[in-house]
């Protein structure tokens, strides 16, 4: 099951003066059927989503209905909007809401939660000029790109993944973090999974 998360946050002339958390889900197993769960946030341009584990487990319930009563054994989430300064709360409240959550519904289900973000100032390209089907030149890297090595967080285990392509002008790779923590709860996300869910889904 994949589940994609972000927080909307209103605009200086938007009337409705409030953040708003939006939470996606796969619901069966061809990830071409989604459900959605939306929270209004209490905290005004709160980054935290503050009732992710109502979401999430609204979306698992949808999940189980679908596929007639049977839960999901892996859900990879990924979590968009989160600057560097956020990701101890993130880890603290978020993840462990999830757990909470997640644990109550499904009890050996595996699970990673990946950070994605796209403020950054990497940028990468070809040394060597590729044609465009349009027979125009380009420096951009090919879809499905992975930079895992040199230019990444020593600490974290993170990596850049370009999942889309680009004829014109330079463009920003996603920057993917793993946000794990000691726990059997949880299972070492994989790479080459995270690709293909970030270079299929649209």
């Amino acid at each position: 099951m994949l589940v994609g998360i972000d927080v909307n946050h209103p605009g200086q002339f938007d009337k409705i003066a409030a953040s708003i958390a939006a939470a996606v889900g796969t619901s069966d197993s061809t990830m071409t059927a989604y459900s959605c769960s939306v929270r209004v946030q209490e905290k005004f341009h709160s980054e935290a989503v503050e009732h992710i584990g109502e979401m999430v487990t609204s979306l698992v319930a949808n999940f189980k209905e679908r596929n007639r009563g049977v839960l999901p054994r892996n859900i990879l989430v990924f979590r968009d909007g989160v600057s560097d300064g956020y990701f101890g709360r993130i880890e603290a409240e978020e993840i462990a809401a999830l757990e909470t959550a997640v644990r109550a519904l499904v009890k050996d289900v595996r699970f990673a939660f990946i950070i994605v973000q796209k403020n950054h100032n990497a940028r990468f390209g070809l040394t060597r000029a590729n044609t465009t089907a349009s027979g125009k030149p380009t420096f951009n890297v090919e879809p499905g790109t992975v930079v895992d090595s040199f230019v990444v967080d020593p600490v974290r285990e993170n990596m850049y993944l370009n999942s889309h392509f680009s004829y014109l002008a330079s463009f920003l790779s996603n920057f993917l973090v793993f946000c794990l923590t000691l726990s059997a709860f949880r299972a070492p996300p994989s790479p080459v999974g995270t690709w293909c869910c970030a270079t299929t889904s649209p």
